[in-house]
């Protein structure tokens, strides 16, 4: 599994994420534990695996430096949605370590019968980025494509390949403003059909508990407080329901 984090956010940022994604997929008894590996990319912060970088803070993060590292990482996220039917750079660069990723297992275990599930988990903006990467594996031969999976948590909606609306879970919160943003590419959406794309409808996730204060956002109002829900821990936790909703609905 790969988890892409959404932007101004830096390698660790979202940490607690990926360690309960590990927490729950431990748990469930048809998967083994050593053959649990998720990966951490942060596609928009200062990330070494990372093609862009946000302005370094020397320690303290301004208001300032936070608006122009926000504004810039938006531009990406338009940047990252390419052309419909073809990966980005950044993407490519991506699929390529998952394919060697994907080599190493199977070296691993020579001669034994496993299959191997990839799973790209994206939020927010990060979202964008496990969209155009999925393109990246299929343009590039990727051996496990049959066994790849989409996950989009409060992320814009691009129009997808109907080969990849069929491999895509989408979850958001009702008033999530990111959400229901549709990168349209120009076309109507009758001439995405005749293209063989579509869009996909988010399944809402329910039960979470909105924010009581969000020290590290610019702005606060209700559609960013719904938007950055998903991964609280107080007053409920809340990074544990969203990801209840991924292993329940799309690993099993």
């Amino acid at each position: 599994m790969y988890y892409y984090s959404g932007i101004n956010t830096n390698l660790g940022d979202e940490q607690h994420v990926v360690d309960e994604i590990i927490r729950q997929l431990r748990a469930v008894d048809s998967i083994e534990y050593m053959d649990i590996i998720v990966v951490p990319v942060a596609p928009y912060g200062r990330d070494l695996d990372s093609l862009y970088s946000d302005i370094p803070s020397q320690g303290t993060e301004s208001f300032l430096l936070n608006a122009v590292n926000i504004i810039v990482d938006s531009f990406q996220v338009l940047a990252n949605t390419g052309k419909p039917m073809g990966p980005t750079k950044l993407a490519e660069r991506y699929a390529s370590d998952i394919q060697d990723t994907y080599n190493a297992v199977l070296s691993m275990y020579q001669g034994m019968n496993v299959e191997i599930k990839t799973t790209l988990v994206g939020y927010s903006g990060g979202g964008v980025v496990a969209s155009s990467v999925a393109y990246a594996l299929e343009y590039g031969g990727y051996a496990g494509l049959d066994k790849t999976n989409v996950v989009k948590i409060g992320s814009p909606n691009m129009a997808l390949s109907n080969y990849w609306a069929d491999r895509t879970t989408a979850y958001s919160i009702e008033g999530d403003f990111v959400a229901d943003i549709k990168f349209r590419y120009g076309m109507i959406d009758s001439s995405l059909k005749q293209m063989g794309m579509r869009y996909v409808e988010s399944s809402e996730i329910r039960g979470l508990s909105l924010p009581a204060d969000i020290d590290q956002m610019v702005y606060v109002d209700a559609g960013m407080e719904r938007h950055t829900a998903y991964w609280v821990l107080k007053p409920e936790n809340n990074t544990k329901t969203t990801i209840s909703h991924i292993i329940n609905d799309v690993l099993k």
